[in-house]
């Protein structure tokens, strides 16, 4: 399956539609993609999804966000691989409440340590500032 998100809206319309292909149903996502390609923002859309109201960023420095919806619940952890090792993610992602989704941004980075039921997703900028969100059946 392919997206193509041209807008704030595209973000909202990809993530409904990955929400409806079950990508979130296993609870952990592997997103890959260059610097500025749009790990983070789509990790924003998830987070709307999801109920989150509070500001998402991306976790560079502290590897490991957890977010909760407007029910109190931890539904978002969010975890950022760019400066982290496979211990760092492997802790995070132990870390993470059990019912709550996990996002890894930059997950070729530590891909070993991504559990094998990990769904890949693949965010690559193309031209007029559109980005293309790809399913990928393998691990990079």
């Amino acid at each position: 399956m392919k997206y193509i998100i041209k807008n704030k809206d595209g973000v909202r319309a990809c993530v409904l539609a990955l929400a409806e292909a079950g990508v979130f149903d296993n609870k952990v996502v592997a997103l890959v993609g260059d610097l500025g390609a749009g790990k983070t923002t789509l990790t924003q859309g998830i987070a709307a999804w999801l109920g989150v109201a509070s500001t998402v960023q991306s976790p560079t420095y502290t590897i490991l966000k957890s977010y909760k919806n407007d029910h109190d619940v931890v539904c978002l952890c969010h975890i950022d691989a760019y400066r982290a090792d496979e211990n760092d993610v492997l802790h995070a992602l132990e870390s993470c409440e059990s019912d709550a989704l996990c996002v890894v941004e930059w997950a070729d980075r530590v891909s070993e340590c991504i559990p094998s039921n990990a769904q890949w997703l693949s965010i690559q900028p193309l031209k007029d500032n559109t980005r293309l969100v790809e399913i990928v059946k393998k691990r990079p």
